[in-house]
């Protein structure tokens, strides 16, 4: 795929974006000191799970949940990273066999967007125009909302988890899994539709269509359910628009590609009661306000709609249905409804290009005024939210107090790190109680479960309970109930852990090893 300069200037705008908020925290620890751990970007939580699955899935090839001491049943596998574990296994550090697949996510990502914006566009600044929209857009409501305090905190949160998930660019930001799958959806709708295409002109059934479809609906599923049963009724209502009985033996691999993956998620819940749990958690949040949904996407749906047009063919029903599908798919699926609307800028994108385009042939305005316009109007729906996203990345590496705790969210001081690969390296089985946020590097570096960790994996008493343990007023007795009802084999105590731990410990621990300010005890 040869790019243009403005294709080619959008994909090294991407690749400086998705490796930004890395070298921001690689130069905060060459400053300061520390190891990075891995977790990049501006939600490192689900990171933490993804180490912990490549450290599990590398020793066992299944993963397991590794928030709960005592271990849980290992049954799940993710194709991403069941090979970042067995790179692991070969010797290559965690980080680095998680940070492999940001330039894999990165091409996906850019290719797969770029050629469908090609294919549905006339033109190669119109392209270009949808490209950049499909990549970069958010609505600058929520940039200017920060920076002016117009919403409150609560209304900043709701309008974020409408508009975070859409902007495609930010899942490069940790969510390589997001970014490959939403990169395959239209590689996967392309090609069911040249089958399709085949199909009709009285070709035989191209087996090489058949299987980009089949292997790019499975990593779908796999990677990101949520747009796998968007594209999975894309074809399905495409297909009812002209019913045939060889229109869907034609298709037939590819679905059944893309539904076992949903099929063995669904069993998983139903079987293993971690993931019944982690399930039954994923449901607090609601599909958001009305007025949340309409300030994300409205200027971009406004345009969207004067771009349509009566469809000729399948790809054109395709590309109409696709932000339905997210929409009902938003509104329906009640686990996470925001990352429904993930990859949904790429069709509403081309068809906002192909409104502007309408509008602006009836409005007698000269070709470089209206080329300043198209160009100042894609700025404005993509410019302030990257400046919104990064400095939320500055503001976390601020040498402040709040700088400092999201910090430990993204390396690990160099006692830390020491402390860590010991555990790494002790053969005594056990789990590890430690300071929240200490703790949650522990599953993905050391392989070891922890008491306190991801909040939707585990009982949500299990962090407060932490928090008390290592309080400086709570009492000998206190701690040592909690240690004992934690089941952990070490406690691991950080930089100001309270005085007198160890001695009110000492009934139950010993101290193993001091590492700079950071101490290991073992239970006895």
């Amino acid at each position: 795929m040869r790019l243009s300069r403005g294709e080619l200037a959008l994909a090294v705008g991407l690749a400086v974006w998705a490796f930004a908020p890395l070298a921001a925290v690689g130069i905060h620890v060459a400053v300061n000191g520390g190891e990075l751990i891995g977790t990049n970007g501006y939600d490192p939580f689900d990171q933490f799970q993804y180490l912990a699955w490549i450290r599990d899935e590398g020793s066992h090839l299944f993963g397991s949940d590794l928030w709960v001491i005592g271990g849980t049943s290992h049954d799940y596998v993710q194709p991403m990273y069941l090979i970042s574990g067995l790179l692991w296994r070969a010797g290559v550090g965690i980080q680095v066999a998680y940070l492999i697949w940001k330039p894999v996510a990165l091409v996906v990502l850019f290719v797969g967007f770029a050629a469908y914006a090609r294919r549905m566009t006339s033109g190669r600044r119109p392209a270009i125009a949808a490209l950049a929209l499909a990549l970069f857009y958010e609505t600058p409501v929520l940039a200017f909302a920060y920076w002016t305090g117009h919403l409150s905190g609560t209304d900043r949160l709701r309008l974020a988890f409408v508009s975070d998930d859409p902007n495609s660019a930010l899942n490069l930001w940790g969510f390589e899994h997001a970014a490959i799958a939403i990169g395959l959806m239209p590689v996967f709708l392309v090609a069911v539709e040249r089958l399709w295409e085949v199909d009709r002109a009285g070709g035989r059934s191209d087996r090489r269509w058949s299987a980009v479809a089949a292997v790019s609906g499975a990593l779908i599923a796999w990677l990101h359910p949520w747009q796998a049963a968007e594209i999975l009724g894309v074809i399905a209502v495409v297909w009812l628009l002209s019913p045939s009985r060889r229109r869907l033996l034609v298709v037939i691999v590819p679905v059944v590609a893309t539904v076992l993956p949903l099929a063995y998620g669904v069993l998983l819940a139903h079987y293993d009661p971690w993931w019944s749990s982690f399930q039954t958690q994923s449901t607090v949040t609601p599909p958001g306000p009305l007025w949340a949904v309409v300030a994300s996407f409205g200027p971009l749906v406004f345009f969207a709609l004067a771009g349509i047009r009566r469809p000729r063919g399948d790809g054109e029903w395709m590309l109409v249905l696709w932000p339905l599908a997210a929409a009902a798919a938003y509104l329906l699926l009640p686990q996470f409804p925001s990352h429904s609307l993930s990859g949904v800028t790429l069709p509403l994108a081309i068809l906002a290009v192909r409104g502007w385009q309408r509008c602006s042939a009836r409005v007698p305005v000269p070709a470089p005024v209206a080329a300043g316009l198209a160009t100042a109007a894609v700025l404005a729906v993509t410019v302030p939210a990257l400046v919104r996203n990064a400095d939320g990345v500055a503001d976390d590496l601020a040498p402040n107090l709040a700088g400092a705790l999201v910090s430990q969210e993204l390396r690990l001081t160099a006692d830390q790190a020491s402390a860590e690969r010991y555990l790494s390296a002790d053969p005594r089985p056990g789990g590890v109680l430690a300071p929240w946020l200490v703790s949650m590097s522990i599953p993905g570096m050391t392989g070891r479960t922890v008491f306190a960790g991801h909040p939707q994996w585990q009982p949500h008493q299990n962090v407060p309970l932490t928090g008390e343990f290592f309080a400086a007023g709570t009492s000998g007795p206190v701690r040592r109930a909690i240690l004992r009802g934690s089941k952990a084999t070490f406690v691991l105590a950080d930089c100001g852990a309270p005085p007198r731990l160890q001695a009110q410990l000492a009934p139950l621990a010993s101290l193993v090893r001091r590492f700079g300010c950071v101490t290991l005890y073992a239970i006895r």
